[in-house]
């Protein structure tokens, strides 16, 4: 039995390390993918993501100033700041339902997945964050007059982290609770929260013991106060309930950033143990034992390469790839996404979303990841089980090659895979934990799928 425990700051697995530089590059491609910004469309995207709070503001204010008859440019900056800081936790909720997925794929790169994960899903709203709120102190600033002080504007600093550290720790919450809540629910109570806080009114629109009750248990109103007094009044923000949220949101952020324990170790493949290890092997593995069920390979350390899954939403295959090869720490990622895409033969089709993708395509885009990192040795764990097999025969090919170089090549099936009749290699079956046949791809694989067939299932005991 074994564990896996990945937390917020990474593992012992192959792997680059998160620097600055890395979480950069990871941000700006982030935005980039999330509003296509490289197309001349994107600005207008982008443009319009910050300003919209506005929109809405004035529409709410129009609709207060109209039946309610409360006016005053204070209440509609209340208003801005309350949509901004609530679109940014919406937006990263919203964007959360990646994370998982996302996570998976950089385990692959990383020893830091939770927290490159974490950069790219929340990355673009937070740059949205800020745009907006330099803008909301512009507006003030040229709109207020003298009502407006920017004297206490570092005090909105400590503010900002604790939004954005309760930001992350809802998308690790929503990754935790998605077999049985979605993230509608964290956006309903977020938007009660929200509601319930002084955003649609002031503190002198309802009775006092209604506003005690409405500000003092509710965390978001502690948030807006602390931007609408260090932005507006020019006060030092209130340091009773801060200090002790933001520690509480540090706590919960170790905490839901650890992996859950891995499943139990099904079989042990020694390579030392195979025939050839200058060609890839193959490792056989019966479904009837569960298709995707760990495995260990002895002397290749670091994680297997899995199967792609169609769950990241609104990427393509080139931004996720461009996500991985820059956290990988490649220096060239340009000339590595353009080999990656080669290989992966999918043409027009590697710049069409993820979500669209068909189980071959998924196939092949995973195939050129996998062989493009370069950590000794590579274990492709039924990554070429959906590809056809015109893409099979040629990316074997292609690991022979690599194998040919001295790197160990283990591709491990959960199916019957059909290889080109001049594959050269070994290969092992595994059944019930354990090995029943080993020999070679050229004379004995076709033998011992030809038994497999005609028992209708993998043989139980030796032969």
């Amino acid at each position: 039995m074994t564990s896996e425990h990945n937390s917020l700051f990474g593992d012992a697995r192959n792997g680059s390390h998160l620097d600055a530089r890395t979480a950069f590059r990871l941000t700006w491609a982030s935005l980039r993918a999330r509003y296509r910004l490289r197309r001349s469309a994107g600005v207008v995207f982008l443009a319009g993501a910050v300003l919209d709070p506005f929109i809405y503001a004035a529409i709410i204010y129009l609709v207060i100033a109209g039946i309610f008859e409360r006016t005053g440019f204070d209440r509609f900056y209340f208003l801005v700041l309350g949509l901004i800081s609530f679109r940014w936790t919406i937006s990263c909720v919203l964007d959360g339902t990646n994370f998982i997925a996302l996570r998976a794929r950089f385990a692959e790169v990383s020893r830091h997945p939770v927290a490159v994960a974490l950069i790219v899903v929340t990355g673009p709203p937070t740059i949205i964050m800020a745009l907006s709120l330099a803008v909301a102190i512009g507006v003030a600033h040229f709109g207020a007059g003298a009502g407006f002080s920017l004297a206490a504007w570092p005090w909105v600093v400590p503010v900002l982290v604790e939004q954005g550290l309760w930001n992350l720790v809802l998308v690790l919450a929503v990754s935790r609770v998605s077999r049985w809540a979605s993230e509608r629910l964290f956006m309903v109570v977020a938007g009660l929260l929200w509601l319930l806080s002084p955003t649609l009114y002031k503190f002198g629109d309802i009775p006092a013991a209604a506003s005690a009750i409405f500000t003092t248990y509710n965390p978001v109103s502690h948030v807006l106060a602390g931007y609408h007094n260090a932005l507006w009044f020019g006060l030092p923000i209130s340091l009773r309930v801060l200090p002790l949220a933001g520690l509480l949101g540090v706590v919960l952020l170790i905490f839901l950033s650890r992996r859950r324990p891995a499943s139990p170790l099904t079989a042990a493949v020694d390579l030392a143990a195979l025939p050839d290890s200058a060609a890839p092997v193959l490792v056989v593995i019966d479904p009837a034992g569960g298709s995707g069920a760990a495995h260990h390979i002895v002397g290749a350390p670091g994680r297997p390469k899995r199967p792609w899954l169609r769950r990241i939403k609104g990427l393509t295959g080139r931004d996720v790839a461009r996500f991985m090869v820059q956290a990988r720490g490649a220096d060239d990622w340009a000339g590595e996404l353009s080999r990656i895409a080669e290989i992966s033969k999918l043409g027009r089709l590697f710049d069409d979303r993820i979500s669209l993708y068909p189980d071959r395509a998924l196939a092949q885009l995973a195939f050129a990841m996998a062989i493009a990192d370069n950590h000794q040795p590579l274990v492709l764990d039924g990554i070429l089980d959906n590809a056809d097999r015109v893409f099979v025969a040629e990316a074997w090919q292609r690991l022979v090659e690599i194998a040919g170089d001295g790197r160990p090549m283990v591709v491990v099936t959960y199916t019957l895979l059909a290889l080109p009749p001049t594959a050269q290699g070994g290969f092992v079956a595994l059944s019930d934990g354990r090995s029943i046949r080993t020999g070679s791809l050229d004379t004995d694989l076709a033998a011992f799928y030809d038994q497999v067939m005609a028992d209708g299932a993998f043989p139980r005991d030796e032969f």
